[in-house]
């Protein structure tokens, strides 16, 4: 709570100087009070950025994403992590009119080709490498990573998933454990991997 006091306090006595505000999107009741900011700033005339790092309101229609939306109104753009969270964004909030996608892994630049990377196949070997990297939870996508490589196996198709990243919720390890005792060797969790560690992640 008191972080967004902070922050309506700092908009709200911002100069003349400043021409835009930009939202790293809270999760559940932090919205309504990430609300409050976005009034301030419409109020004062601020171009305003929302940055969607979660599929929660993306997935469901939710009051508090409902009136950002609208409190926001034509100043506020969306930033989407792929098209398809773009598509849900403005199909469950016809109050938004503006969203671009930008994916996290477009921070990083390419991983080149036959760098002697650690996880690169070999041409003899077919296995589908599946990485997600996140704070582990239904929110950031895990329950749809695990039924991808559940119906990619069902395919017959050789697979194996690589999970980074902290589970931030009971609900989440339990989810990992499980997806452990399914697969067995096939998934392998590496836990919390830090920024400069990301590269080799996706290498």
């Amino acid at each position: 709570i008191w972080s967004h006091v902070r922050a309506a306090r700092v908009v709200a006595g911002a100069g003349r100087d400043v021409t835009a505000v930009y939202f790293a999107g809270a999760g559940g009741f932090g919205l309504w009070y990430q609300l409050v900011v976005v009034l301030i700033a419409r109020a004062k005339g601020y171009q305003l950025v929302f940055h969607h790092h979660s599929y929660a309101a993306a997935r469901h229609r939710m009051l508090a994403m409902d009136a950002i939306a609208r409190a926001g109104g034509r100043r506020l753009l969306h930033i989407a992590l792929c098209e398809r969270m773009a598509e849900s964004l403005s199909g469950n909030y016809p109050a938004i009119s503006r969203v671009r996608v930008c994916s996290n892994a477009g921070l990083f630049d390419p991983v080149p080709s036959g760098d002697g990377a650690s996880h690169e196949p070999q041409p003899s070997d077919r296995t589908v490498v599946l990485g997600h990297l996140s704070n582990l939870s239904a929110e950031k996508g895990l329950d749809l990573v695990l039924d991808t490589m559940r119906a990619i196996r069902a395919a017959r198709i050789p697979a194996r998933l690589l999970l980074a990243g902290p589970a931030t919720t009971a609900e989440a390890a339990a989810m990992v454990a499980a997806a452990e005792r399914e697969f067995g060797a096939d998934v392998e969790h590496l836990g919390a991997v830090p920024p400069t560690d990301v590269e080799s992640f996706y290498r």
